[in-house]
């Protein structure tokens, strides 16, 4: 099941994720100026200078609902290093666990979101990563009962999917 083991293109790190997990976090010079930004200087004293795994400690262990807003006013090299951290917290069996499993619907919720407003408001910052991200999206779309996100708060995650392909497709 989800719970006991993520999707198969997630299970044993592939090697496009063992590159990222590799990678240094983006400079300081690639969130541009942060002091003109209230919330973008918000978002960079969370997660500047953070790490992979950093990041997704991160996801585990702050108010996830914050972390998400601080994704969504991310410039595009912080925002497409981050959100891959951030897919694979919503995919894995951790995001279960943390707060006796309650954010696991607000984690697939705002992964879904956060692909569809990027998507309308600024393709060209996600397109980079649409590949690693639509098959997640795919992925979550299909189990939203076992995230436990009930249609009548998040609305059909099929219908978010099917929302996510026709902006890819036109991006």
């Amino acid at each position: 099941t989800l719970r006991s083991s993520g999707p198969a293109f997630c299970g044993p790190l592939t090697l496009a994720v063992r590159r990222l997990m590799d990678l240094p976090p983006p400079p300081t010079a690639d969130w541009g100026d942060t002091a003109a930004d209230f919330d973008l200087d918000y978002a960079f004293r969370k997660f500047g200078g953070q790490t992979y795994q950093e990041a997704i400690r991160l996801f585990e262990t702050t108010d996830l609902l914050s972390r998400v807003e601080d994704l969504s006013v991310m410039p595009d090299i912080a925002f497409r290093y981050y959100m891959l951290a951030y897919r694979d917290f919503v995919l894995s069996p951790r995001v279960f666990e943390i707060n006796y499993g309650i954010d696991a619907s607000t984690a697939a919720d705002s992964f879904l979101n956060l692909i569809m407003r990027r998507l309308e408001t600024s393709p060209a910052s996600i397109k980079p990563i649409l590949s690693a991200l639509l098959p997640a999206a795919q992925y979550i779309s299909e189990r939203q009962v076992e995230y436990s996100a009930d249609e009548d708060i998040y609305g059909k995650f099929s219908d978010a999917m099917l929302r996510i392909q026709a902006l890819a497709a036109a991006a």
